[in-house]
């Protein structure tokens, strides 16, 4: 889906955007619009995609990586937690591991 190319590009310094597009995707996982997203397990999984870590390396002098981590890093860990509940049975035993981890 688009949210999730929006979540994968969108700058780490854009944190009300990145806000709204995480609430937006919570309130898409509560509808039976989420089966879109089940073909985007994997890019969901990765930590880059949800907490911005393409942008981090070109940040972190900045602290902007611990601003956002304060900021948002509750909210990324809850949308991940509904997604997953939603689209537990579809999950791999690889995406299992990786959710754990």
């Amino acid at each position: 889906t688009n949210v999730v190319s929006l979540l994968a590009t969108c700058p780490i310094d854009s944190v009300a955007t990145r806000r709204e597009l995480l609430i937006a995707v919570r309130h898409l996982l509560a509808t039976s619009f989420r089966k879109g997203f089940y073909k985007h397990i994997d890019t969901l999984l990765d930590d880059r995609v949800l907490a911005g870590g393409r942008f981090s390396i070109m940040h972190r002098r900045n602290n902007i990586s611990e601003y956002y981590t304060t900021i948002l890093g509750p909210l990324n860990y809850s949308t991940l937690a509904d997604f997953v509940h939603h689209a537990r049975s579809r999950l791999t035993l690889h995406q299992h591991g990786r959710v754990i981890h």
